[in-house]
């Protein structure tokens, strides 16, 4: 536990807890650590392990999202459970259930998943841990009314330096102080980032090139980084750690292509492409079959790499988003009357009307009446 920096606070209260869990004199039914990715989460429950001699059995709440998925995996799981895996030696090692990520579980499109973490970690008086980088207070209020919350928080400049300079001892790299300087300035706390500059750095990459963490973008700085990946990896990475924003980047990839200056059999191509990738994300959410995610994940990178060569990203808003972002108060009064009569007549959803009718159609729906939102569609769509 030595080896992990930072966040003495939050250790101290874990050590104390599961002491006190330990003696049965906690009301909760585990620990839930909240802090943002990259500042030691995970490296700490597996340090605690080694250092206590517990056994952990880590799942992945983005990958065991229902309630079936996760009592596979963890329901047999007991402080009576015997098998080789949780021995070493002559020493009996108890298992530590670790859940990361269960900010992924949506507790309506996950129905049951939540309740089955609650009922695994009452049931079989293992020691269980999960961890999140953002927790709604509303959503998740079951989660946090049954476990206790530790906050981890970024590290300071200071721990970060001190990382990084241990490292450059025990590898003994050459790299001098400024680019150590200039990596704890950028990685703004995340101790991943600030290793993998320092692995670039020392392998010849500019740190320009690594950038910071790859987790949990904004939607436009995330569309940014992707179209100037310079590397294939760097887009599947970047995909990967931002899966809440698949469904805005289809929509703008359909945007791209079609307003592109391609050719058209160009366009059809790459529209039909996109479109088995569409069906194939649709799939994925409406059947929560989260095992295909590893063909989506080979799929749309490549799309994407090979889609760089001919269109560019302008870091503009594309029109099925234009609805967010009207600051005319009386264009967006008219807006809001539009968007709640018209849809139901033609029985869709408000997203499908702006996407699908709108910007075909807008000149024939909308009157005089509403005259402020039809000029403002005119010079979105025009």
């Amino acid at each position: 536990m030595d080896e992990v920096i930072g966040n003495e606070d939050a250790k101290k209260k874990f050590i104390e807890w599961v002491k006190r869990w330990k003696k049965k004199e906690v009301e909760e039914l585990g620990i839930l650590l909240v802090g943002p990715p990259g500042i030691g989460k995970t490296s700490w429950v597996h340090a605690f392990a080694n250092t206590f001699g517990y056994n952990v059995i880590e799942t992945n709440a983005s990958d065991y999202r229902s309630q079936k998925a996760l009592e596979e995996r963890l329901g047999h799981i007991s402080r009576s459970v015997s098998l080789d895996s949780f021995f070493m030696g002559m020493h009996k090692k108890e298992p530590l259930i670790f859940l990361d990520e269960v900010d992924g579980l949506d507790p309506k499109a996950d129905k049951g998943a939540i309740e089955t973490v609650i009922k695994i970690a009452k049931s079989s008086g293992v020691l269980t841990v999960l961890a999140a980088n953002i927790v709604d207070p509303k959503r998740y209020k079951e989660l946090l009314k049954n476990f206790y919350v530790i906050e981890f928080k970024p590290l300071s400049p200071r721990q970060i330096e001190l990382l990084l300079r241990k490292i450059v001892y025990l590898e003994n790299l050459d790299i001098k102080d400024e680019k150590l300087r200039e990596i704890v300035l950028k990685c703004k706390g995340d101790a991943r980032a600030a290793i993998n500059m320092l692995q670039s750095v020392a392998i010849g990459i500019s740190i320009e090139a690594v950038g910071t963490t790859l987790e949990n973008l904004p939607f436009e700085v995330f569309m940014k980084r992707l179209f100037e990946a310079k590397t294939y990896d760097e887009v599947v990475s970047l995909i990967q750690s931002n899966i809440t924003h698949l469904e805005d980047l289809i929509q703008i990839l359909w945007d791209l292509v079609s307003r592109s200056g391609m050719d058209i059999k160009y366009i059809a191509d790459f529209l039909k492409e996109l479109s088995d990738i569409d069906i194939l994300w649709s799939r994925i959410n409406r059947e929560r079959k989260w095992g295909l995610l590893r063909y989506l994940f080979n799929l749309l990178p490549s799309y994407i790499y090979r889609l760089k060569r001919y269109v560019t990203y302008e870091e503009k808003f594309p029109e099925y988003r234009f609805y967010l972002f009207v600051k005319n108060r009386k264009v967006r009064e008219q807006r809001d009357e539009i968007y709640n009569l018209i849809p139901r007549y033609f029985h869709v959803s408000k997203r499908k009307f702006i996407t699908e009718i709108l910007p075909y159609s807008y000149k024939l729906l909308i009157g005089d009446m509403w005259r402020d939102f039809r000029e403002w569609c005119d010079r979105m769509f025009g």
